[in-house]
C-alpha cells in the first residue's frame, strides 16, 4: 500500500510511486492469492507470507484517485482467485484490471516438471503462468502497432482458457474496472 500511494517512509524508506494526474501506471503483480488476498513474501521463514486484502487493495486504489496519482490506470494480475480482488472495483476511476483467474480457480502455471530442467538442474518449481506468457507474447508480438487492451485481453483469455481438445488445463482470466480504457 505504501508503495503504490507514494508513502516514503511507511514503505521504510525503499522506492515509491511518484506519479501524477499526468501519468498513466501500469501495475504488473505476481505472486499468489487466495480469495480476497494477494500474498507477498514474508518476512523470515517463520512468517513465510505476508498479505494485502482486498478492502486495503480498494482503500488504495481509492487513495490513488482522489490525490490525482495517475491519469489512466491498467493493473495486472497474476494469482490464484485474482478476481476476487477487484469484484467491487467502481467502473469509473479510470482503473482497468485484467486478472488471471476469476473470484473462485487457480491461475494455471507452465513450465513445470521436465521443462523446469535448466542446464541439468531440476528447479523444483513452475518458471512462468500461462497468463503471464500470453499476454506478453501478445504484447511482444504486437509491439509497435496500435493494439487496445480489449484485444489484448480477448486474446490472453482465448490463449490462457482450459482446452479439453488440446489437453490443456487453463484458468478463466477477466477484466475489471472502467472498460473504455
Amino acid at each position: 500500500m505504501a508503495v503504490m500511494m507514494g508513502d516514503k517512509t511507511a514503505a521504510g524508506g525503499g522506492k515509491v510511486l511518484r506519479s501524477t494526474i499526468e501519468d498513466n501506471v501500469f501495475v504488473f503483480f505476481v505472486d499468489h492469492g487466495a480469495p480476497g488476498i494477494l500474498a507477498f513474501p514474508g518476512p523470515d521463514d517463520k512468517h513465510p507470507f505476508s498479505f494485502f486484502y482486498a478492502d486495503q487493495l480498494m482503500d488504495t486504489l481509492e487513495y490513488m484517485y482522489t490525490h490525482r496519482m495517475y491519469k489512466e490506470l491498467v493493473f495486472y494480475v497474476e494469482a490464484c482467485e485474482a478476481g476476487s480482488m477487484f469484484v467491487d472495483l467502481p467502473d469509473d476511476m479510470n482503473i482497468y484490471t485484467m486478472t488471471a483467474s476469476d473470484e473462485e480457480v487457480s491461475s494455471w502455471a507452465i513450465y513445470c516438471d521436465e521443462e523446469a530442467i535448466i542446464e541439468g538442474k531440476d528447479l523444483g518449481t513452475c518458471l512462468g503462468d500461462l497468463f503471464s506468457i500470453n499476454w506478453m507474447a501478445d504484447t511482444i508480438k504486437h509491439r509497435g502497432q496500435p493494439r487496445s487492451l480489449y484485444d489484448q485481453f480477448e486474446y490472453t483469455k482465448e490463449s490462457t482458457a482450459e482446452n479439453e481438445e488440446l489437453d490443456r488445463k487453463g484458468s478463466p482470466v477477466c477484466v475489471y474496472g472502467d472498460m473504455e480504457l
